[in-house]
């Protein structure tokens, strides 16, 4: 199971919490700036 597949899963099963599309999206974030210092 993927880091990515663990936060869709808890968003799914808390659609009216925005803690995990918050921390989802931070993840996002995060891996966008890695793939920025490796290109």
């Amino acid at each position: 199971m993927t880091d990515e597949t663990i936060f869709l899963e808890a968003i799914e099963s808390k659609p009216c919490d925005p803690t995990p599309r918050l921390v989802y999206a931070d993840w996002l974030d995060e891996q966008s700036k890695e793939k920025e210092n490796t290109a």
